[in-house]
């Protein structure tokens, strides 16, 4: 399952996303222009919680407002937020709570993705976890955050034990910032589904894969609404460097998740991804991935046989992984992709 979001407005939950209007674990850094790759590096978060579900720490007075319980389930945090009106790339802090009230749980570096760790919650009497608390908050804030810093976005989710969660943080588009160019937009994808009856999430974002290929799914939301990628721009597709189209999966009749079919690129009917729409597609381990836009009415085997706008990369991904290829940068010409293998 993915999510999407504007800070602080309501999840779309179930239906696939599509395209029109921007997601990292240890992973491949490439450049649009040069194709040569680099290792993203990862930060550590909070601790992850104890086997009895809820972890107590930081105990001190009998208030103590950095107090926090940590629930059995893991969320990773990965940052292509940049400030949506200057585009400067920006560290981003996770806290529970607020600075000055709260806890921060891990700052990530711009375009690198924390460790998973466990989510919390403020405890600041002791009290424990009580009837409608089985929710988790994280808040996020450019980093050096004080108690007078404004957030640039959040996210709230239903406690699940044993889920894990990759939450995206990326900026909003330009076009629609507010007038402090602050404000980020997220996803976030099910790596691995939790248990018991608050469990929200009825599939894990990935496909199976099929037998001797890998999953992966293609992402530019962190692009929305910069050069490039404006209203009217094409979507986009991969391509293998000899200029064949990769066929992406379909969805299943309820939009829920996929139907296992592959679509068929001689199609008429045809969508890209881009915007706040991902899709996935099957890969042959050491198959090199290009990505390319579409042209004004122009075939989609045309557009994948054309000089691309990311260049080929290999994203390093063994058969029956899975893996999310993160598109972020100032504009799209100078787009680098961050590859996440699922956890």
């Amino acid at each position: 399952m993915v999510q999407t979001r504007t800070a602080r407005r309501a999840p779309q939950r179930g239906a696939p996303l599509r395209w029109g209007t921007l997601v990292v674990a240890a992973g491949l850094m490439l450049s649009a222009c040069s194709g040569q790759a680099g290792f993203a590096g990862t930060v550590d978060g909070a601790r992850a919680g104890a086997s009895n579900g809820v972890t107590t720490t930081d105990v001190g007075s009998a208030t103590d407002a950095s107090r926090t319980l940590a629930f059995d389930m893991s969320i990773r945090v990965a940052n292509t937020y940049v400030t949506p009106k200057t585009a400067v790339p920006t560290a981003v802090e996770v806290w529970v709570g607020a600075p000055g009230a709260g806890k921060k749980l891990a700052t990530v570096p711009y375009a690198q993705v924390s460790n998973f760790f466990a989510p919390e919650m403020l405890d600041p009497f002791g009290q424990g976890i009580g009837d409608g608390q089985q929710r988790f908050t994280v808040t996020y804030y450019a980093a050096g955050a004080t108690a007078a810093s404004r957030p640039i976005g959040d996210e709230s989710e239903p406690v699940s034990t044993g889920l894990k969660l990759t939450l995206v943080v990326a900026p909003t588009d330009p076009t629609n910032a507010d007038p402090d160019q602050l404000g980020a937009a997220s996803q976030l994808f099910a790596d691995a589904l939790g248990s018991g009856p608050n469990n929200a999430f009825k599939s894990a974002t990935l496909p199976k894969p099929p037998a001797g290929h890998a999953v992966l799914l293609l992402n530019a939301l962190a692009l929305q609404g910069r050069k490039g990628m404006t209203q009217g721009s094409g979507g986009l597709t991969p391509s293998t460097t000899d200029g064949k189209c990769l066929p992406y999966f379909e969805f299943d009749s309820a939009g829920l998740g996929y139907s296992g079919d592959l679509h068929d690129m001689t199609s008429d009917v045809f969508q890209p991804f881009g915007g706040t729409s991902n899709l996935v597609y099957p890969v042959e381990p050491g198959t090199q991935v290009r990505i390319n836009q579409l042209g004004t009415d122009e075939r989609v085997s045309d557009t994948c046989a054309k000089k691309p706008v990311l260049a080929a990369f290999d994203p390093k991904l063994t058969a029956g992984q899975g893996a999310y290829g993160l598109m972020y940068g100032p504009d799209l010409a100078h787009a680098r992709i961050l590859v996440i293998p699922a956890g």
